[in-house]
């Protein structure tokens, strides 16, 4: 979906006016909807696990950024480690990042349950790409504190990425010192 609007988010500095715009579309919305009748997302390596849903589920929970997915690939040893922390329950939420990029994830992650989120964003990255270019990491996942260590030892100890981004809120999208409303202004109807 991104690809269709690549020149007008060229042609943009507002990264507010770029969300509201991609979140408007059509297609979007449509996968919007399918994520809050139906919060799960499935990859062929976490066949036969219970699977934590994508949305985020209470304030407060920490989002990391997980694993590596450069041009769309990922290695064997990121998929093997998030499917341990799925197997053992470190995870609140996990939500594969789409090729639609970081903050459209983060939205379907926060519409379910009405929740938000605050980042911060990342230093060597422009913001406009690190929002809404193709992501280089796997997933979104939420984790309450009880289990934020153990996820941070399961990742290190396996050579797989994860970087803090942020945590949920009550219901405001924000990045650094940006708002870009609240979840509820952008239910599709």
């Amino acid at each position: 979906m991104v690809e269709i609007y690549k020149n007008q988010i060229a042609q943009t500095e507002d990264l507010v006016e770029i969300a509201e715009m991609l979140a408007s579309d059509s297609g979007f919305k449509k996968r919007a909807l399918e994520y809050i009748s139906k919060p799960y997302d499935t990859a062929k390596y976490l066949k036969g696990l219970e699977m934590p849903p994508v949305s985020f589920n209470r304030k407060g929970e920490t989002i990391y950024l997980a694993g590596n997915a450069e041009g769309g690939k990922t290695t064997a040893e990121t998929e093997a480690t998030i499917a341990k922390c799925v197997e053992k329950g470190l995870v609140s939420a996990i939500h594969f990042i789409s090729e639609d990029g970081l903050f459209l994830s983060l939205l379907e992650s926060s519409l379910v349950n009405e929740l938000g989120f605050d980042i911060t964003s990342d230093s060597e990255i422009e913001e406009k790409d690190f929002l809404f270019a193709p992501s280089r990491y796997l997933a979104i996942v939420s984790v309450d504190e009880d289990h934020e260590n153990d996820l941070a030892d399961l990742f290190f100890n396996n050579g797989v990425q994860l970087i803090l981004l942020g945590h949920v809120t009550k219901g405001e999208l924000r990045m650094d010192d940006l708002s870009f409303g609240y979840s509820t202004d952008y239910l599709p109807e």
